[in-house]
């Protein structure tokens, strides 16, 4: 036996050249993010926006300001203060050079972004008004408050072209619909999202939630959309 293990041979293994790491490109995307970062407000949060424009800078409103950020560097570059108490709901309008924001005092303004300059004030309402945005034509802004309505004005002349009623409780968010500049949602407390056309300024449809909604979604087609409130979110055909 001691003569077999003598003669023994170590079995030679063969080594081949290493094979480059395979990525699928999704996880090159990913690898490529770097690590989130942190920018720090001087009050709560209430809103985030990106313009849909490019360079696509963000507005965040927080306390009684508003604040653009550069999408590309995260740093601040415009501070919108026009405000005596807290500011709403700030809104890029499509082209990306106007925003638009409600307030606590429940006036409704327009700022130039270049010039942070106020271009139009809309008051009609009694209360705050927590929701904003501008139709796809550019040429209305619609406000929801926590009064129950929601007024749809006219850019141009700062009339106010029609009140929206029924909701029976606080309106927190009101969206256009990407493919008509007719059609908008909004949500309530009232544990509704209500579908109006602006043209009869009547609800098509209404959307029970179920619970109180703080936040509505409209998908690109127009056709879905996702409501959020409370532990509940759903999705809408």
């Amino acid at each position: 036996m001691e003569g077999d293990l003598h003669t023994f041979k170590k079995l030679a293994i063969k080594r081949f050249p290493r094979v480059g790491e395979q990525r699928s490109g999704e996880e090159s995307f990913w690898k490529k993010l770097q690590f989130p970062v942190v920018v720090k407000e001087f009050a709560p949060v209430t809103s985030l926006h990106f313009s849909a424009s490019p360079p696509h800078d963000f507005a965040v409103t927080s306390g009684a300001r508003v604040q653009v950020y550069n999408c590309a560097t995260n740093q601040s570059k415009k501070t919108i203060s026009r405000f005596q108490e807290c500011a709403y709901h700030a809104r890029f309008r499509g082209d990306g050079r106007l925003l638009v924001a409600g307030s606590e005092e429940g006036i409704v303004k327009v700022f130039d972004i270049g010039s942070r300059a106020i271009l139009r004030q809309f008051s009609g309402h009694k209360k705050p008004v927590k929701a904003v945005c501008f139709t796809v034509d550019g040429l209305r802004v619609v406000s929801g408050s926590d009064d129950t309505l929601l007024q749809c004005w006219d850019l141009s002349t700062s009339q106010s072209i029609c009140t929206l009623r029924g909701h029976q409780d606080y309106i927190k968010t009101v969206v256009q619909i990407p493919t008509s500049s007719d059609l908008l949602l909004s949500a309530s407390y009232d544990h509704s999202v209500c579908l109006w056309d602006l043209r009869s300024g009547e609800p098509v449809t209404v959307l029970d939630h179920g619970l109180p909604v703080e936040a509505v979604l409209a998908f690109p087609s127009g056709g879905t959309c996702v409501s959020a409130g409370k532990t509940a979110w759903a999705v809408w055909d």
